[in-house]
């Protein structure tokens, strides 16, 4: 009976001091903040990672924001659980254009770990719900203000009604053809047109049988100037309409310095360059080339381009002959 009683002391300070030396070696847990994703002008998507628990359990997580940096002192909470590993929440009902900070936190019977402030910036767009083209390619899109436009530059190879498009890729037929082409950048899917998009002729854009998606269209010169305007004017609008792809980021991106680029817009424009009409591919990452779905000109040979250099903040209305082989990007016809 004695040796039993002295057995079950021992056991009891073993324990003892097995769980006095565990709660003295918990430390504080290691948290990382990530960059938000999916910001648009009302919403962000912020997330973190617990990597460490410090020994102690993570009975709490979540991250702190606001719209200052001194975040524990006048930020708000939110809370994502409980655990090591990487969570996230929806941050929502943000104001366009705005900067705000977000941290990660940790809780553990130590105390509290935050990770690094990082903030962002709210754009000027939300997310559409996209449209499928004839081909089955699905394009994601962009609201700002009262328009919606693709957020990719069309990659259709058949009118609205199923009938192909002509893939032409001979310089002297393309130069020829009077009717609507397409053709890939250098002739070649794999490598540019998947991820730049077609090059198409302005025969092509003024087809009866239609390039864009049913609902959809080309978008004319007041369209154009609807959007630049929203997005400032023709002097920094290119900025915001440009991907932030920069050499020596790999294809698809600009030519540096890609300057001012931001794409606060959310519409990524990237430089496609175009196929001039003599057949020959010219500015692939220094310029994009968007058609208009109209003309300029008494003699009926040229038609309007929207353009964005690699060295601008601007957007350039320029005009090229119909034969030219340029980018196109769709826009949502008012309900």
């Amino acid at each position: 009976m004695k040796f039993l009683i002295s057995s079950l002391f021992a056991i009891l300070y073993l324990a003892f001091v097995w769980g006095c030396k565990r709660e003295a070696t918990i430390v504080l847990p290691v948290v990382e903040t990530y960059p938000p994703s999916g910001v648009t002008a009302v919403s962000a998507i912020a997330a973190g990672n617990v990597t460490a628990s410090g020994g102690g359990n993570i009975f709490e997580r979540g991250f702190f924001w606001g719209e200052t940096p001194d975040l524990r002192a006048e930020g708000e909470v939110f809370s994502a659980g409980s655990g090591v590993g990487e969570f996230q929440v929806l941050l929502e009902d943000l104001e366009k254009q705005n900067t705000y900070y977000v941290c990660a936190f940790a809780v553990n019977e130590k105390g509290m770990s935050t990770g690094e402030v990082i903030s962002f910036t709210t754009t000027l767009f939300t997310y559409g719900d996209g449209v499928t083209d004839r081909d089955g390619n699905f394009y994601k899109t962009i609201i700002l203000g009262d328009q919606e436009w693709m957020a990719e530059n069309l990659v259709v190879s058949a009118y609205r009604n199923g009938d192909p498009i002509p893939n032409i890729a001979d310089g002297t037929e393309w130069d020829n053809i009077s009717s609507g082409a397409f053709v890939y950048y250098e002739n070649n899917y794999n490598t540019r047109g998947k991820y730049y998009g077609a090059l198409y002729n302005w025969y092509a854009v003024s087809d009866e049988r239609g390039l864009c998606p049913p609902g959809w269209r080309v978008p004319g010169e007041e369209d154009w100037d609807m959007l630049v305007s929203f997005l400032g004017g023709g002097t920094i609008a290119g900025g915001g309409m440009k991907s932030k792809r920069t050499f020596p980021d790999l294809h698809p991106r600009w030519n540096e310095p890609n300057e001012g680029a931001t794409n606060i817009s959310g519409i990524s424009g990237l430089p496609a360059g175009y196929r001039e009409r003599h057949g020959t591919f010219q500015h692939l990452g220094i310029m994009s080339f968007w058609w208009s779905a109209d003309e300029h000109g008494a003699d009926g040979a040229l038609a309007h381009n929207m353009v964005l250099k690699y060295y601008s903040r601007g957007v350039f209305r320029l005009s090229s002959y119909k034969q030219r082989g340029c980018s196109i990007r769709c826009i949502k016809d008012p309900d």
